[in-house]
């Protein structure tokens, strides 16, 4: 990962906690660390998705009040999932790119909905709270789609796959 994209990861988790948490659009909040995470994965590969999961994670956990861990293990799925994700898309319409991140930002909703009520997500889901959870999904996923065509032309997925500095194969 280049040294461009680590500091605008470390620059990202106070830019989430104190301005894009509280950017409305669809009456739903931007979530820059669960979109971060998946394109890193999406454009680097599952390896360096998950550890910038674990990374942007672990600072969110850190400055938000939230259930701990559960960033961490979210982001990092979700980093890891885009990175498995992009090694099955390699020539793929915009169509395919777009729902691969909303499936990808559906589960890791649904994952943190889930566990931060006690296990009764899948239960608020159906009775009401689909209309907070969708937009939510729509946009971060709307997002992270602009963001990849931004970037598509930056960063080459040619070395989806490989793991880090040769290590481990």
């Amino acid at each position: 990962m280049t040294v461009l994209v680590a500091l605008a990861l470390i620059l990202l988790v106070p830019a989430q906690v104190t301005v894009a948490a509280h950017l409305r659009a669809i009456g739903a909040p931007l979530d820059l660390c669960l979109v971060a995470a998946c394109l890193v994965g999406f454009f680097f590969g599952p390896w360096w998705g998950g550890l910038a999961g674990v990374g942007v994670g672990m600072a969110q956990d850190l400055f938000s009040a939230g259930p701990i861990w559960l960033a961490i293990v979210s982001r990092a799925g979700a980093g890891a999932l885009a990175g498995l994700a992009a090694k099955q898309l390699v020539e793929a319409a915009n169509l395919s790119i777009l729902a691969a991140f909303a499936c990808i930002m559906g589960l890791s909703g649904l994952l943190y909905l889930t566990a931060a009520r006690g296990g009764r997500g899948v239960e608020m889901l159906a009775t009401g709270s689909l209309t907070s959870y969708l937009p939510e999904v729509c946009l971060n996923a709307t997002v992270a789609f602009i963001a990849h065509g931004l970037l598509s032309g930056r960063f080459r997925r040619r070395d989806v796959g490989r793991w880090p500095l040769g290590l481990l194969r």
